[in-house]
């Protein structure tokens, strides 16, 4: 058994590879990641080098695919090549949903056979609301599009990624998406990071290693820690989360030594004097469950939160013990804070006597 397959079967790193596949898109969402539009250079890793990652990725013991963007669905191959990449490990393929033509969704019948996911962005439930940060007929296109997609046999995911959300409109969402046929457990909510375009629009929660998943990810600049790593902003590649700048591999060597320096910064933003708490595990995320935290810890929101209806004193408070947990839904914290109060006076975590909680400096679970 591969390294990889060893941290991957122990939990250290998820199994998923992501690959971008594209930089340019039809719209110009206010959040995106990488300043996508139509205008974009377009940076396309290509369908061959695709194919050629997968099976590697297989080979070392990866055990699934992902595959953004971009809008991934301008590229004239993407459906005949999801196709091939699910005949390899399972994959799910993000989109905007608003270029599914009826040609494009023939010719995605074949995946209702195999582990494919198609994830779809829809954040509000009503047009004027959801269009205001997407693109005008947004709305009507992407509710258009996955019935159909589903009556194909095609499993639909859908994201929503908001600043906010109360619980109100978070079900009437959720009776949308259930009208248009995806179950409550394909329905993700999470939120806007500040990478990228959001930056200039000042929306999302900051989110740096500790607050990432180290799902390995792979674009035309080389090998990234996280598929929120390859942002761009002015125009320009951020590289603070860039493990390996290389060209695209043509050997094993590549990912591996990516997967080696992945494992070695997950391990190093654990500090030694953490001891897992009883955390609950959420969609591979250690949550807290439902109680508060140890007396006089501060938490500070990340991009881990998948709930952010969480928030309502901005993306960025912090919440005592007064505050904790707030109402409706679940949410990943991670970056303890050291409390204001005196070190003797700090509760000690169980089992560790004599050693304050929380740690001193980042706290990544």
């Amino acid at each position: 058994m591969s390294s990889v397959a060893e941290a991957v079967r122990d939990g250290v790193l998820p199994g998923r590879v992501w690959f971008y596949a594209n930089y340019h898109c039809n719209l110009a969402c206010s959040y995106c990641l990488t300043e996508s539009d139509p205008r974009a250079e377009r940076r396309e890793l290509g369908e061959q080098r695709m194919l050629t990652l997968a099976r590697q990725a297989a080979e070392l013991g990866f055990t699934a695919l992902g595959v953004t963007g971009g809008e991934p669905f301008l590229l004239p191959y993407l459906p005949e090549l999801l196709a091939k990449l699910a005949a390899i490990l399972p994959l799910v393929c993000l989109s905007n949903g608003t270029v599914l033509t009826e040609r494009r969704l023939e010719r995605l019948r074949p995946l209702a056979g195999l582990p494919a996911q198609i994830q779809v962005s829809l954040d509000r439930p009503e047009p004027q609301a959801n269009d205001a940060m997407r693109a005008p007929e947004n709305f009507r296109k992407v509710v258009d599009a996955i019935p159909r997609l589903v009556e194909r046999g095609v499993r639909v995911r859908i994201a929503t990624t908001v600043d906010a959300i109360d619980d109100e409109e978070r079900e009437r969402l959720c009776r949308l998406h259930r009208r248009l046929g995806v179950p409550d457990a394909d329905h993700v909510i999470r939120p806007i990071v500040r990478r990228g375009r959001a930056v200039d629009h000042d929306l999302g929660v900051e989110a740096g290693p500790a607050d990432l998943p180290a799902e390995l990810t792979i674009t035309t600049d080389g090998a990234f820690w996280s598929p929120f790593g390859p942002t761009v902003h002015g125009g320009r590649l951020d590289t603070d989360l860039l493990i390996r700048p290389a060209t695209i591999p043509t050997s094993t060597r590549p990912l591996r030594a990516a997967h080696r320096r992945a494992a070695g910064r997950w391990r190093r933003s654990r500090p030694p004097c953490c001891l897992a708490p009883p955390w609950r595990v959420v969609a591979g995320r250690t949550c807290w469950p439902g109680s508060p935290p140890p007396a006089g810890c501060a938490w500070r929101p990340t991009a881990a939160c998948w709930s952010p209806t969480l928030a309502p004193g901005g993306a960025t408070a912090g919440w005592s013990r007064s505050t904790w947990p707030p109402a409706g839904g679940r949410c990943c914290w991670t970056g303890c804070r050291r409390p204001a109060a005196a070190a003797s006076s700090m509760p000690t975590w169980p089992g560790r006597a004599g050693r304050p909680w929380p740690p001193t400096g980042p706290c990544a679970w």
